[in-house]
C-alpha cells in the first residue's frame, strides 16, 4: 500500500542530478523535468539537547577512518556526507541522498525506518574536529512510502554549509554477482560506519508479515556485506559509488551466515517515478483555472452566504461525496478566492487568489497545522514557482479567507469541515 506525505502537494521535482536519464523520463514525467524549482517546505531545528544525545557517540577525530585501504578511504570520503541519520522517538535508521536542488534534498530509505510517520529528524555527518553543522537537524517530510517494497522518500532542507553528495542510480542489469560492494550506515547507532562485501545473488523475494507487519515483496540484492539494525535505509554501492540498493535486512537463523539483503535500485527508481506522477497531477490541479463563480454547475452547491455582498458556493471537483473539496467566494463583480481541501475535503489546506495577467497565487498549509508553509505562483502559461514561508512568520491560513471561515464558525455551512488549525 502506498501513501503520500502531506508535502507532495507543494513539491515540484527536477529529475536531473539524481542519475535518472532523460530517456527514462517520458510522457507525464517529462513535464516535471522541464521545471526548475524543488521542494520548499518548512524546516524546524531540533532542540540541541536531543541532538547532543543522538550525536554524543561520534568520534570527532575520525580514528576509525584511517585504517582502510586507499580505495575504500576515497570511496567513503566521497560518499559519506550523502548518508543521513534518520531518527524518531522509537529508533533510528539511515538514508541515501539521491537528489538535491539548492538546499532542498531527497533521501531514499526503508518504509520500516519511517513507518507511517509524516516527519522524522534528519542529522548530517559531522566533520572531524568541531563542526557546528552537525549540531543542527532538519525536519524531514515523508513524501511517499510503499510498505510492499519497504521503501520511502524523505525530503529535507540541507543545513550544512557544504553540499551533500548525491548517489547516482545504477542500472540493475549492470549489477553482477561476485562484484565488490560497500555499505555506509549507522549499525546499532555506530554512526557513519563503513562495511564491505560481495554480491551473492539477485532475486525476487517475499518476507515479513509477522506481528501485524505488512508482507514485503521486491527485487533484492543478496550480499555478504555485514549490516545490522541502524543500517536500514542506507546505501549499498558499487566501486563507482553508484547506488545499487537500499539496505533493508539481515537474516539471523541457525546454521546461516552472511545473508544480508538490499532493495534493488530498480525498485527505488520506480518509486521515484511514481512520486513524480503524483506531484504532476497535483501541479496540474493547482494550475487549472477556477470554476466560474457566477455559474452554479451541476456539481456545485447552493449559495450558503448570509451576506448579500458575496456568494459562497461549494463544488465537488476531486471528490464525489460531501463535503465539497473546493469552495468559491465571489462578489457581484468578480471571483475573490477559492479554498481547497486537497488531502481531505473536511480539512481546508489551501487558499487560491487571482493574480496579475490571469495568473493565480496559492497559499498552502502542507502539514495542516493552520499556518501557511508555501506560497505557489502560477502564471497564465502554467509556469509555477514556490516560496517558502518560515513558521516564525505565523501566516494563518484561515485569516486569508474570512468570509468562508466566518460562515463555517457560525454554522452556515451544513457540512462537518474546518480550516486546518
Amino acid at each position: 500500500m502506498r501513501s503520500r506525505g502531506s508535502a507532495v502537494i507543494i513539491a515540484l521535482i527536477v529529475c536531473g542530478g539524481m542519475g535518472v536519464s532523460a530517456q527514462e523520463v517520458s510522457g507525464e514525467e517529462r513535464g516535471i523535468k522541464e521545471g526548475t524549482q524543488w521542494l520548499h517546505h518548512t524546516v524546524d531545528l531540533i532542540p540541541s539537547a536531543e541532538i547532543a544525545t543522538t550525536l554524543g557517540q561520534l568520534e570527532p577525530d575520525g580514528q576509525g577512518e584511517r585504517s582502510r585501504g586507499a580505495g575504500d578511504v576515497a570511496l567513503f570520503e566521497k560518499l559519506a556526507d550523502g548518508v543521513v541519520l534518520l531518527k524518531h522517538e522509537q529508533g533510528l535508521g539511515s538514508g541515501a541522498v539521491i537528489f538535491c536542488e539548492d538546499e532542498y534534498c531527497l533521501a531514499a530509505t526503508n518504509w520500516h525506518v519511517v513507518g507511517e510517520r509524516k516527519n522524522v529528524q534528519v542529522y548530517f555527518r559531522p566533520r572531524r574536529g568541531t563542526d557546528e553543522d552537525a549540531r543542527q537537524a532538519a525536519s524531514g517530510v515523508v513524501l511517499i512510502r510503499d510498505s510492499t517494497r519497504d521503501l520511502a522518500m524523505v525530503a529535507f532542507k540541507r543545513l550544512t554549509k557544504r553540499p551533500l553528495p548525491i548517489f547516482p542510480l545504477a542500472e540493475l542489469q549492470s549489477v553482477q554477482i561476485g562484484e565488490d560492494v560497500s555499505a555506509i550506515g549507522h549499525p546499532l547507532g555506530l554512526t557513519w560506519s563503513y562495511a564491505k562485501g560481495i554480491i551473492s545473488n539477485i532475486s525476487n523475494q517475499e518476507w515479513g508479515g509477522a506481528k501485524n507487519e505488512p508482507k514485503h515483496r521486491a527485487t533484492v540484492i543478496q550480499t555478504q556485506t555485514p549490516i545490522s539494525p541502524g543500517n536500514s535505509g542506507g546505501p549499498l554501492v558499487n566501486e563507482k559509488g553508484e547506488l545499487i540498493g537500499v539496505n533493508t535486512m539481515s537474516l539471523s537463523v541457525e546454521h546461516a551466515q552472511n545473508l544480508n539483503f538490499a532493495i534493488a535500485v530498480n525498485e527505488v527508481r520506480d518509486l521515484f517515478v511514481e512520486m513524480m506522477k503524483e506531484i504532476q497531477k497535483q501541479q496540474q490541479a493547482e494550475a487549472a483555472p477556477p470554476p466560474a463563480a457566477k455559474k452554479q454547475a451541476d456539481n456545485c452547491t447552493q449559495n450558503y452566504s448570509q451576506d448579500s455582498a458575496y456568494a459562497i458556493v461549494g463544488c465537488f471537483i476531486r471528490v464525489a461525496s460531501p463535503p465539497p473539496d473546493t469552495w468559491i467566494v465571489a462578489d457581484a463583480q468578480q471571483w475573490l478566492y477559492n479554498v481547497h481541501g486537497y488531502l481531505d475535503s473536511r480539512r481546508l489546506d489551501a487558499v487560491v487568489f487571482p493574480a496579475a495577467n490571469s495568473g493565480q497565487r496559492a497559499y498552502i498549509d502542507g502539514d495542516c497545522d493552520g499556518r501557511v508553509d508555501v506560497i505557489t505562483d502560477v502564471d497564465n502559461k502554467g509556469r509555477t514557482s514556490h516560496t517558502l514561508v518560515m513558521k516564525s512568520r505565523a501566516l494563518m491560513l484561515a485569516s486569508l479567507a474570512p468570509q468562508l471561515d466566518n460562515a463555517i464558525q457560525k454554522g452556515h455551512i451544513p457540512f462537518k469541515m474546518s480550516f486546518c488549525r
